[in-house]
């Protein structure tokens, strides 16, 4: 099931939802606006929640219908 992707950042800006999935280079693309966030599939949540463990941090994932 695709689902919108966020994470925790850090005091100033609580949340970044996922607007862009990262490509071979660079990292993902983030947004502070959920309305703006890009709904990712199983795939790509699997590889966003890996990213987000390597640096220590929590994935979450808000399922879309």
């Amino acid at each position: 099931m695709d689902a919108i992707a966020c994470r925790p950042w850090n005091k100033a800006i609580p949340i970044f939802y996922v607007q862009n999935v990262k490509g071979r280079k660079g990292d993902w693309g983030y947004t502070t606006e959920s309305s703006k966030a890009l709904p990712l599939t199983p795939a790509q949540q699997a590889r966003f929640a890996s990213d987000c463990r390597a640096v220590g941090v929590t994935a979450r994932f808000i399922a879309k219908d």
